[in-house]
């Protein structure tokens, strides 16, 4: 499963519903059992749409992760922070993260 999103497929062509359809086509044509789905359920959605969705699910989003360096906390200053600070302003949900610059 994966948790692409709507602007994903923009910027990252391997996060494309296309790319991974034929992926899947890949997998299932050399593995003879079981066969290959690769689930994406949030891909229609934006990232503020997904905040949004999980919000009204109560889902932990403090516990998600965004960033693209390894560390304990956000660093707050990358694509992926920069990405999710403005998915949790578009949702008008208060954002919990903790992150090392604001």
């Amino acid at each position: 499963a994966g948790g692409h999103t709507f602007e994903d497929q923009k910027s990252l062509p391997d996060a494309s519903r296309a790319y991974l359809d034929s992926l899947e086509s890949f997998l299932r044509s050399s593995l003879a059992y079981p066969p290959i789905r690769i689930h994406t359920p949030l891909i229609g959605l934006s990232k503020a749409e997904i905040v949004a969705l999980g919000d009204s699910l109560a889902a932990p989003l403090g516990l998600t992760w965004s960033c693209w360096r390894s560390g304990m906390i956000h660093c707050g200053v990358c694509d992926g922070c920069m990405a999710r600070k403005k998915a949790f302003a578009e949702a008008g949900v208060k954002d919990k993260t903790e992150y090392e610059s604001q």
